[in-house]
């Protein structure tokens, strides 16, 4: 028997957490700074807030928690490139907005598409 995950949300692009809430048209206005985690530091700091370097993990606990490393595998190389490119049209906003690289089997795609929209370059 096949399992299911209700979990939907966790298959949209992250750019869908940005948009208002209640409208979803447009940007959420309580958002005023937007950033990566890989910069933390800096992103504290401009808020006036100091980063205790301690409590910094090298490591993502979920990329060495056994159970997630035994139950959620995961290798790029056992999808296809039809599969990397299909699910690169379903997060495509994420490439457009976001500091995302995409897979080598979609960045021809991404890139026309962004291309199109205007005079944008990867």
């Amino acid at each position: 028997m096949t399992e299911y995950c209700n979990c939907v949300s966790h298959s949209y692009p992250q750019t869908v957490f940005l948009l208002d809430p209640v409208t979803g048209q447009s940007i959420d206005p309580s958002l005023e700074l937007l950033g990566s985690l890989n910069e933390l530091h800096g992103m504290l700091e401009i808020v006036g807030l100091k980063y205790d370097e301690s409590s910094r993990s090298p490591v993502r606990a979920s990329s060495t928690n056994p159970i997630k490393v035994e139950k959620y595998q995961w290798d790029k190389s056992l999808l296809s490139d039809e599969t990397l490119r299909r699910i690169c049209e379903l997060v495509i906003l994420d490439y457009y907005l976001l500091d995302f690289e995409p897979p080598a089997a979609c960045l021809d795609q991404v890139t026309s598409n962004i291309a199109s929209i205007g005079d944008v370059s990867l």
